[in-house]
């Protein structure tokens, strides 16, 4: 799902919808497909919420194809320009990424995205990302299995399975142009990188979380972030975040946040193990009653690097809550959503209790 900036605009996506309609908000009763995918848009009005538009892939999908359109998708902050992201496209290779334009309340394809066209089965579409004016697009492909590292290395061959990828767009003279190939600095296998992206409002800073990394000396799913500035036009490598003392299945990097000008990032690491109660600068590292009950991260730029500047536990550390398994923040980095889906409270609504613990799984989110 994804909100533009003023929340009128709601997009929700549905890559399992099974309408073979190519024809935006016709079809919708229709279930002769597979896994075809859709958007629904929702838009706000004094009245209330209200469904908008129905929007599906412009091309047929051949029989016992999926599509998956809808896995990933984007706002700009107007809500006049949306990104879908599919897993595959006809033949089943990789994942275009459709662009639609709203004016007056009418939504029309405008552009199609491919990956280049050696991005064969990289999973490109897993993830989408906007800038605020709609003029870059960043799309992972977690699936690449190149051993490339960096930014615009290019090596054709797959030995190292899955360690993805991203391909950066930005538009020029109303044409999309495909400006960049990032790659983990140490790119390791499996790693996924490209499945969690965020960017700031501007299109000038990106990020991308890798969870699944392991570590030199072998440590599963302790995780990183790997973020990339654009100057004077080029893609660089700006800096990777760890944990000082990361733990095999800390899965650090798990959601993101960059807020406006990406001066501040927050990083969810959902399998942290660590007792720490509410809002603490340090975390009481001591023993693993709370495994998995997770933590988030503030890292805040100070001229030369991103720094840890707060980390955040749930009110209590119980286990297997995954806090930190969705993160979601305003422009200004001041207001932080934090979601735990594994949260087991019986509490419903705003401001519940968050010690009774009778419904398994029934999730939560805490406001900062």
């Amino acid at each position: 799902i994804d909100l533009n900036e003023d929340g009128s605009t709601l997009a929700v996506g549905a890559p399992g919808e099974d309408s073979n309609s190519i024809t935006i908000n016709e079809g919708q009763d229709d279930n002769t497909g597979d896994n075809i995918g859709a958007v629904y848009i929702f838009s706000k009005s004094e009245a209330g919420w209200s469904q908008e538009s129905y929007i599906k892939p412009t091309k047929p999908t051949p029989v016992r194809n999926s599509l998956s359109f809808g896995r990933s998708l984007s706002l700009d902050a107007s809500g006049k320009v949306l990104a879908v992201g599919s897993l595959f496209n006809e033949t089943t290779e990789t994942g275009p990424v459709h662009i639609f334009t709203r004016s007056n309340n009418n939504w029309t394809f405008t552009d199609m995205v491919l990956p280049p066209v050696n991005a064969k089965y990289d999973g490109a579409g897993a993830a989408v990302r906007l800038s605020s004016d709609a003029n870059t697009l960043i799309v992972g492909a977690p699936s690449d299995s190149s051993s490339a590292s960096g930014v615009n290395s290019y090596e054709q061959n797959s030995d190292l399975r899955r360690s993805g990828a991203v391909h950066v767009y930005e538009k020029q003279a109303n044409q999309w142009t495909y400006k960049a190939f990032l790659k983990s600095q140490k790119p390791s296998e499996g790693e996924g990188f490209g499945m969690i992206l965020s960017m700031s409002k501007d299109g000038n800073i990106i990020a991308v979380g890798t969870p699944d990394r392991q570590n030199s000396s072998g440590r599963k799913r302790f995780g990183k972030v790997d973020l990339y500035e654009k100057w004077s036009g080029a893609w660089l490598h700006l800096q990777t975040l760890e944990l000082p003392a990361p733990k095999e299945g800390d899965m650090f990097g798990s959601s993101l946040c960059l807020n406006h000008d990406g001066s501040m990032i927050f990083v969810g690491a959902d399998g942290d193990d660590d007792d720490g109660l509410a809002l603490s600068k340090y975390v009481d590292s001591s023993g693993f009653r709370s495994e998995n009950s997770g933590a988030a991260y503030v890292f805040e730029f100070d001229g030369n690097e991103y720094r840890n500047t707060a980390t955040l536990k749930a009110k209590q550390a119980f286990r297997n809550v995954n806090f930190g398994d969705a993160i979601g923040c305003d422009s200004s980095g001041s207001t932080l959503a934090i979601g735990a889906s594994r949260e087991d409270g019986a509490s419903s609504g705003i401001g519940g209790n968050h010690l009774e613990r009778n419904d398994s799984n029934s999730g939560a989110v805490y406001i900062y």
